[in-house]
């Protein structure tokens, strides 16, 4: 399970928003430390991301979680856990690559568009919440600025590698970035006028946006994904236990929630060294646990450790 994932309830008096980051809490908050799960409103929902459900279902259910969001790549429709399904995770195919160049040329709008079609075609009777495209900055900065990541064009002197040579920085960044708003755009509209005209879908950031969704559109119900804390082990295969920071992160995390409502991630590890890829259980993962099943967010324990044990 790669982060964390908080969704609030939905109202019956504003349009449910998909896909957006945070809400409001009605009431006084009261003191930080003694905070657990019951003082959030009701339909308040604590998930994490996946990325191999066989595993990590099994998992997320015995920490007591509501739902997981994951990729579309590999369909992981699991009965008994709300899926939230990205369209598009940096995996555009090779085929459009070659054939005029995936996100340099227009037609990539029409592909993706097609695509999406397909996508709540087949999935759209188990599939409620549907995220377009993660991290749209990512791709254009990467993959076409400093080329770290596929297709790994790049010009001087921006490239990462200095054997990159093919590419245009100052250009193709930009025009990448905007077929995928557009293709954004375009999926979006396909949803409303054919599967479901009463849902809204909107872009996730933060900031100054938050005001503008709450004047827009009416304070509408908010969705967080993808908000890890990463960490940067000195041995890349080494097993982990021991991630206090990441404790003390989803602490402050929650509690900021509480108070404003009015690189490696991960709960879970994976064990590199084993062929099976075997997840283990971290203590960030037990103290979430905890939490959900009614602990304290910051419970006082003799040991000084800033989180429960489930």
């Amino acid at each position: 399970m790669s982060s964390y994932a908080i969704t609030a309830p939905s109202s019956d008096k504003m349009l449910p928003l998909f896909f957006v980051l945070l809400l409001r809490l009605a009431g006084s908050p009261r003191d930080a430390a003694a905070l657990t799960r019951d003082d959030y409103p009701k339909g308040f929902t604590f998930g994490a991301g996946t990325s191999a459900y066989q595993d990590d279902v099994k998992l997320m259910q015995e920490l007591g979680l509501d739902a997981y969001r994951f990729s579309i790549a590999w369909a992981r429709l699991i009965p008994g856990i709300e899926p939230h399904v990205t369209i598009y995770h940096l995996d555009l195919p090779q085929s459009l690559q070659d054939e005029y160049g995936g996100l340099l040329s227009p037609r990539f709008v029409d592909d993706f568009t097609a695509y999406a079609d397909a996508c709540f075609q087949s999935f759209g009777d188990r599939v409620k919440h549907w995220v377009t495209l993660n991290e749209p900055n990512m791709e254009p900065i990467s993959g076409y600025s400093n080329g770290m990541i596929p297709p790994q064009r790049c010009s001087d002197p921006f490239c990462s590698f200095v054997n990159f040579t093919k590419g245009n920085s100052t250009t193709e960044p930009y025009i990448a970035a905007h077929h995928l708003l557009l293709a954004h755009a375009s999926a979006v509209s396909l949803y409303r006028d054919k599967y479901n005209p009463e849902e809204v879908f909107a872009p996730g950031a933060l900031g100054k946006l938050l005001d503008h969704l709450k004047l827009k559109y009416g304070n509408p119900t908010i969705m967080i994904h993808e908000n890890g804390l990463r960490d940067r082990p000195k041995i890349t295969s080494e097993i982990v236990y021991d991630d206090d920071i990441r404790s003390e992160y989803l602490e402050d995390y929650l509690d900021q929630i509480y108070l404003s409502i009015g690189s490696r991630y991960g709960l879970c590890g994976v064990d590199m060294n084993a062929e099976e890829r075997t997840r283990y259980v971290r203590k960030s993962a037990r103290w979430y646990s905890g939490f959900l099943k009614g602990g304290e967010l910051r419970p006082a324990l003799p040991s000084g450790k800033a989180y429960l044990t489930a």
